[in-house]
This record gives C-alpha cells, structure tokens and sequence, in this order.
C-alpha cells in the first residue's frame, strides 16, 4: 500500500526512447517553477537526447531517473558522477524536477531513494547538490533525505533581476576512515624566477602538445590536486578540445611560458568558463596552476589579473574556484585576490590513501 496515503508511481532509469518526452517534461517544468531553468531554456543536447542518454548509460558516467504515471513522464533527477579517479565517488544533482500537479505526492522523495541505490551500488560515497534558499519545499525535502547544509553560495543565481544565494547541500553513503591530510606548506624554490621572462597569451590549437606534457609534470609534482597524471588527455583529443574552446566566447584558456633552450615551455595555465544555466551565467569557475620551480614569481597574479579583465568585459557578477584544504598555499593565494570560502566539503576525497576536504571559494565582483 501507498506509505503515509502518498501515490506511488514508477520510478526508473531513463532509456534512449525516453529523450524526447524528458525534453518536454523539463521544459514545461521550467515554465512552472522559477527555481530551475528560464521558461524559454533548453538543455544544451535537448536536440541529441536520445545519443546522450545511451552514452551516459554506456559510460555509467550519470543517470537521469524519471517518474511515471502510466505512460506520461511526471518528474525527473539527473545526477552525474566525478569524471576522476579520485572524485568518481562523488555524486552531483544537478537536475530534479516534479510536475506541478504531481507536487507534494511523494514522487521527490521516491526519486531521492532511487537515486541513492543507485550510488550505492556504484560504491558512491557522496550526494551533493545546490538549491536556492528561497526553495523552501526543495530545502525541505533534502533536509528529510538527511542532506547537511556545508555553505552558501552568495549572489549565485539571478532571477526577475534579483540576486539569489544558494546553499550546498550533501550526504555521506559511507563512514569513512581514511585518516585526513595536514596542511601542507611547500615553499617556492630558491633563487625565484624573474617573471620578467615569462610570456602570457591566449592558448592555441598548436599548444596540444606541450600542453599535455606541461599537465603531466604538474600532476606529478604535489598530492594538491584530484587529478592524476594518466588522467591527461592524449594530444589529438587535447586539440579536439582546445579547438572547440576557440569558438566559445564564454571560456577563457590562458598560458604561461618561458625560454627553453631553442624554444619556449609552458609553466603555468589558466582555465574560467561561464556555469551551465542562463540563471547562473554569470558566473564563472577557473582554475589556475603554476609549476612549482616558478612558484612565488608573480606569474598566477599576472594570470588573476587577465581573468578579472575578462570577467569585467562580460559583465560577470561573480567568480568561482575550488581548492583542496590541505593546499595551504594554493588557499592563501586565492584569499589574497579576494576569494572567500564560502563552502567546505569534508572528506570529499582520498589521495594517496588520505582523506582531503574541499573548499569552495567565491568573489562578487562590483
């Protein structure tokens, strides 16, 4: 029988000849909410959803779960795992969203357990999500699910010309027992670097390969970041990606580089796009790293430098980052451009058999 008089309808993973029908269900929901998507917003492969939905089956890479009553689609939950090694435990969603009609029957919280077998079974160690904290049925049905709130994120959403804070939500499926990272304080080489002799430029196709071999050296250097070294992508799809980058307005590539020997290397990279989402446009998330042999020369301020430019060119209202906690270095660097930590993320990963938390950073700009 239904539990506490609530409807049960079909919960299930959502399959290729689903595509079409969950387009419609999203844009029509957007029409009836103003917490997701504008009104007039489309998913940005709405035109290729039945390709996308097989491959992300395929890769086991995410799942968009869909209720059913009958025939008809009357809510959904898109949630995509960490494309990492280190971060594939961690579950994002990124997408939930429940007809109007259907609202306060049950079917979100019939979605949320679904989705959390999932992760399970996935050995998934962590759901997170953002809402905004106007939302007060979403709040609700996370804080029910035993989500915790870990920050808030100020200005993060416009909505009819208003600015909206958001608040990072999450839930840990496992114990943990990892023991944690301590702060970690690597001083910069000696004698420094005269950044003088560093050149500062857009990244280029060409760039592919000592682009690759730059990522692998940085990788290899410090237990600072998520990423791995045979996470690199190989050159031709490095140069797919930079290619595709070139034409989007809304992604800056940057780049560091210095003589050596009858050429020149790259010693620092610098990466911002705008978030998905026309309510959350602007703002955008970068990353920024320097290779520890040039460290303490002035080269990441140089590079803040171009992205603050480029997020005053396009109007942005605010700038993101993250940064592992025990990366002492890397958290004073980005408090002193005038990052503030907004949320903090226990346990969110293991490094070399470790436990490191994440901090998530943000500035509004004027």
């Amino acid at each position: 029988m239904p539990e506490s008089g609530r409807e049960v309808v079909d919960i299930r993973e959502a399959l290729p000849e689903d595509g079409p029908a969950l387009m419609q269900v999203i844009e029509r929901i957007n029409q009836e909410t103003e917490f997701l998507g504008t009104p007039e917003e489309r998913l940005p492969w709405a035109d290729r959803s039945v390709e996308t939905i097989r491959e992300m089956r395929a890769q086991r890479r995410g799942i968009y779960l869909v209720a059913l009553r009958g025939s008809e689609i009357v809510g959904y939950l898109g949630a995509f795992a960490g494309w990492l090694e280190r971060n594939r435990g961690v579950i994002f969603i990124g997408h939930v969203g429940v007809r109007q009609a259907e609202r306060g029957r049950g079917i979100g919280r019939q979605l949320f357990i679904a989705l959390e077998s999932w992760a399970r079974q996935r050995d998934a160690h962590r759901l997170e999500l953002r809402v905004d904290e106007a939302n007060i049925r979403g709040l609700a049905l996370y804080t029910r699910r035993e989500f915790a709130i870990e920050g808030r994120i100020a200005d993060a959403a416009q909505i009819d010309r208003r600015w909206h804070a958001h608040l990072w939500m999450a839930k840990r499926l496992d114990v943990g027992r990892e023991p944690p990272w301590p702060p970690l304080e690597l001083a910069p080489p000696e004698p420094r670097f005269d950044a003088a002799a560093a050149v500062f430029r857009r990244v280029e196709v060409a760039d592919a390969r000592a682009l690759c071999a730059w990522e692998r050296r940085l990788l290899g250097e410090t237990p600072l970041l998520l990423k791995q070294p045979g996470e690199v992508l190989d050159e031709a799809r490095m140069a797919g990606y930079l290619a595709e980058a070139q034409d989007l307005d809304e992604r800056l590539l940057w780049l560091a580089e210095v003589p050596s020997g009858d050429g020149t290397r790259i010693v620092a990279h610098l990466a911002a796009w705008r978030l998905a989402g026309q309510r959350m446009r602007q703002d955008a998330f970068f990353t920024l790293n320097v290779l520890r042999d040039h460290w303490g020369a002035g080269i990441g301020r140089r590079l803040a430098e171009r992205l603050l430019a480029w997020a005053a060119e396009r109007g942005l209202r605010r700038i993101s980052t993250a940064v592992l906690q025990h990366n002492r270095r890397g958290l004073r660097f980005a408090q002193a451009l005038g990052f503030a930590p907004e949320v903090v993320s226990p346990r969110y990963a293991v490094i070399d058999g470790r436990a490191v938390d994440r901090v998530q950073l943000g500035k509004v700009l004027a």
